[in-house]
């Protein structure tokens, strides 16, 4: 009988940290993610070297010394600079740190899958990120988990999760 609830407990360990990822969904964005725990969202503007500043919502979480993050930026009358923003972020962090990797993601299996770009940096304040960006619904869409250095380490294995549970909705305008 102790065997079984030692057993049981070992489980739980490994199962609940993972079991607290959620899925939230925001329809009116067109997209669902998950967060570790509730995200924050606010307003900002999007920052690009490609003109004006962009209107742009942004949900995020800091938790266990990882910065997790999304923005939506609508493109409504600048779907040509879809393109253009998710090579930027590339430009930017070729700047801004070591680059690691990069790799293509690609979001649903259907007749009209997103695909996307991602980039993983080492940043100059010693922290490591790892980014995707997708235009898709005449939005651009940057996904960011950042390890920050007081974590102690820069493992992506729970960080790169972030990224890869991004979905877009059908229900979406």
């Amino acid at each position: 009988m102790r065997i079984v609830v030692l057993l049981s407990l070992a489980l739980a360990s490994i199962v609940s940290p993972a079991s607290a990822w959620q899925e939230y969904r925001y329809p009116d964005q067109g997209f669902a993610i998950q967060f570790p725990a509730t995200p924050t969202i606010e307003t900002d503007v999007y920052e690009t070297l490609l003109g004006p500043e962009l209107p742009s919502t942004v949900y995020s979480v800091a938790f266990e010394n990882v910065l997790y993050k999304i923005t939506v930026v609508e493109l409504v009358d600048r779907i040509e600079d879809g393109a253009s923003l998710v090579g930027e972020i590339a430009y930017t962090f070729d700047r801004e740190g070591q680059i690691l990797s990069h790799y293509y993601p690609r979001i649903g299996f259907d007749v009209k899958p997103a695909f996307g770009a991602g980039i993983v940096v080492d940043l100059s304040d010693g922290s490591r990120v790892r980014t995707s960006a997708f235009v898709a619904k005449s939005r651009f869409y940057r996904v960011d988990a950042m390890v920050l250095p007081a974590r102690g380490d820069l493992d992506q294995a729970i960080p790169s999760r972030f990224d890869q549970t991004l979905r877009f909705l059908e229900a979406a305008p």
